[in-house]
Order: structure tokens, then sequence, then C-alpha cells
């Protein structure tokens, strides 16, 4: 009895010890905000948000992160290509025109057909262009590494006024140029950046205050 007991413990240890890893189980979730993701100084090292943006030519795009509770997925061409609940492909990029063709995100319950083409700031998306390269997105089944000048765009699955979940990460997709441009692209100052202009410009007018004050 006691070697038969001994021979099903041997077993299941097998068989936990030969179980593959699930990437999908380390896709980041419950990221709160994607600014928080964003923070993250295990995989990112400086971003800026960014405002009033046109896509043109060709990029590549795949998706880094998730945190939906529902089922969101992109389309591009009238295909679907990531879907939140299937990370397989997560890492993965795909080439995408904006010159020729429409990517839009969508959830199951709505929104749907949200295009991603010109871009302010709405209910729907969050853009932020990386100022330095990113550490290794090692959780990705395809690991990736995002250089900078990267956009991060962040799809938030409700996005109505009224709505309290604004997000943006139910998905956080990264693009970059593949002989496409942002036009215009206009960053959003931080506030430690609007202090240093503000300290900047009271310091300029002291300075010319005592320059006045000193002419005879």
């Amino acid at each position: 009895m006691k070697l038969y007991i001994l021979f099903i413990y041997c077993f299941l240890g097998l068989a936990f010890t030969a179980a593959p890893a699930v990437h999908a189980s380390s896709v980041p979730y419950s990221i709160d905000h994607i600014e928080d993701y964003l923070n993250d100084a295990t995989y990112f090292n400086g971003w800026s948000a960014v405002d009033n943006v046109e896509f043109t030519g060709t990029w590549q795009y795949t998706v880094i992160a998730t945190d939906s509770g529902n089922r969101a997925w992109i389309s591009d061409d009238g295909n679907t290509v990531f879907v939140s609940d299937v990370t397989s492909n997560f890492g993965t990029f795909r080439n995408f025109n904006f010159d020729t063709t429409v990517i839009d995100f969508q959830d199951w319950d709505g929104p749907y057909d949200v295009v991603l083409d010109s871009y302010t700031n709405n209910n729907y998306f969050e853009l932020y262009r990386l100022t330095s390269a990113s550490n290794t997105l090692s959780y990705l089944s395809t690991p990736v590494t995002l250089s900078a000048g990267t956009i991060i765009v962040g799809f938030n699955d409700n996005g109505f006024p009224t709505n309290e979940d604004r997000d943006f990460d139910d998905l956080i997709v990264a693009f970059t140029p593949v002989g496409g441009s942002l036009s215009p692209v206009n960053p959003i100052p931080e506030p430690g950046t609007m202090l240093l202009l503000g300290l900047g410009l009271v310091g300029m007018a002291g300075v010319g205050r005592k320059r006045f004050e000193r002419t005879p």
C-alpha cells in the first residue's frame, strides 16, 4: 500500500515538473492604468505623453500587454489579428500601411470599429512615445526590445464620457515606423518640464530687470 501511494506521489511530481510554461499567465494583468505599466523600471526607461497625431505610411505593431476583463481585439484590413485572451502572438510584429488600410480596435460588448489614424485626446486611446529604448519584454511569447521613439497606444474598452474605467490598458500596443511617420507630434509637457520652464522665464525676467535698473 505504501509503495502504491509513493508511486502516485512520484507520478504527480513528474507531471507537474514536465508541464510547459504558460506565457499567457505571464503577460502583465491588473495594471490599473497604462502609465503604471510604463513606469515599471523592469521594462521601461522613459516616456512622454503625445497628443494630436496623424499616422502615415508603413508601421509595424504588436500587442505587448493587456488588462481586459472583456475580450478585446484588433482588426486590420478586415481581419482579426490580436485578441486579448490569445497571447501566443503577443510580441510578434505585423506590418501595416496607414495610407491604404484601416486598423480598428473593438470590445466584445462595445465599442466597435474604433479607428486609430488621426488622433487627438479622446475617450478610447492614449498615446505615449518612448524617450529611451526599453528593456527586453521577456514575459512575451516572443520577447522584444522596443527602440526609442516607439509609440505606445493604450486602448480603453469602454470609452464613453461617463465611464470611470479610464485605464487605457485593455490592449497596449507598440508601433514602430517602417518608412512611416507621425505628423504632427505635440509632446505633452510633464509637470517637471513646465516647472523648469517657468523658473527659467522668471530668471530671465529678473536679469532683464537688473539690467534696466543699472541703465543710467
